[in-house]
């Protein structure tokens, strides 16, 4: 009976004045009757970290279950985000924080965060919080990946090399892969030509060109039309995740000091938002705090002891004069 009434909802969404009584009565209060007005969240500022790695849209059950698979010692938690989207985590976290204390640290000429060092492939960042750090690192505008319209995560890995080289241990890093978030690099590979923009194809588009919006079209608006199986989606969504980590051991194994794994927010696949209520969420909309969308993994690695800066510059070669060598068929995807 609640399939077939979540059926009717998503027909629903069609017409306009469903929409406007659900975001502007509903949704309101919905968020009132299931406690979602108070966030319980954590402020990544108030943890203690060297490096915060952040891979976007990464839930913590599946986290949880991929770990096991990986090379790298660490303890895991769970903790509850500030958002359930990347805007929403950015301005709590960097923003709204800061805004009891003093109106003249937020007008001040000088960055908020001057210790630290933010290198991102989501281009929100840049759109959000320009001018917060000492210094912003956009991968997404100069490495983005045409042919998979992403940010791949061996770019991240090397961009955050060049700045590590640059500032050595004097800052503290954020270092913010795209992946496990779509699109799902693994695969496209697999099913070429599917009809969707990539991630944030939309948001790069607006800072580039100024424009105010384009839309973006990703692989969940088709499983909710029925164009493609939610398995595989989710699968696709593991293997992103998967695709992205032999980046985050190197990192570990290279870098010094305390480093975190964590994300920004989760992802649903269609899941209920309450036992009672037969509505269905997918992605990651702003405000839904539901526990795929806002338990993240706190993985804490304790690295080297002092930062190993020839390590670093030979890593730099290597990648470099991988990039002089071409190779038949490897494309542009793997660094093994």
């Amino acid at each position: 009976m609640r399939d077939v009434l979540s059926i009717a909802l998503r027909k629903m969404e069609r017409l306009r004045w469903w929409n406007f009584l659900k975001f502007n009565l509903l949704k309101p209060l919905f968020i009132k009757f299931a406690g979602w007005d108070e966030n319980k969240g954590f402020y990544v500022l108030d943890e203690d970290w060297n490096y915060l790695i952040i891979l976007d849209a990464c839930r913590y059950d599946v986290f949880a279950r991929e770990i096991v698979n990986w090379d790298i010692d660490g303890e895991l938690k769970r903790r509850i985000s500030r958002g359930s989207n990347t805007p929403e985590f950015l301005l709590e976290n960097f923003v709204y924080r800061v805004l009891p204390f003093s109106i003249d640290t937020i007008m001040s000429d000088d960055p908020i965060y001057d210790d630290i060092i933010y290198i991102t492939a989501n281009p929100y960042v840049n759109y959000y919080l320009s001018g917060l750090f000492h210094e912003i690192v956009p991968v997404w505008l100069h490495g983005w990946n045409d042919q998979f319209k992403t940010v791949l995560p061996e770019t991240v890995y090397e961009y955050t090399l060049r700045y590590v080289r640059k500032y050595g241990d004097r800052k503290r890093y954020i270092i913010h892969f795209m992946q496990p978030h779509e699109p799902y690099v693994p695969l496209l590979k697999e099913f070429k030509g599917l009809p969707i923009t990539g991630f944030s194809c939309a948001v790069k588009e607006v800072l580039m060109k100024r424009v105010n919006q384009i839309p973006d079209r990703c692989l969940l608006d088709l499983v909710q039309e029925g164009k493609f199986s939610k398995d595989v989606a989710f699968k696709g969504y593991v293997e992103n995740l998967r695709f992205a980590i032999p980046y985050v051991e190197k990192l570990c194994k290279l870098l010094n000091g305390k480093i975190v794994v964590t994300s920004d927010h989760g992802e649903a696949f269609g899941e209920y938002i309450h036992p009672i209520v037969p509505y269905k969420v997918w992605g990651h909309p702003k405000g839904y705090r539901t526990k795929e969308l806002i338990e993240v993994p706190w993985f804490v690695v304790n690295g080297r002891d002092k930062l190993n800066m020839r390590a670093v510059e030979r890593e730099l070669i290597r990648i470099k004069a991988r990039k002089l060598t071409p190779t038949k068929n490897r494309g542009n995807t793997d660094d093994n």
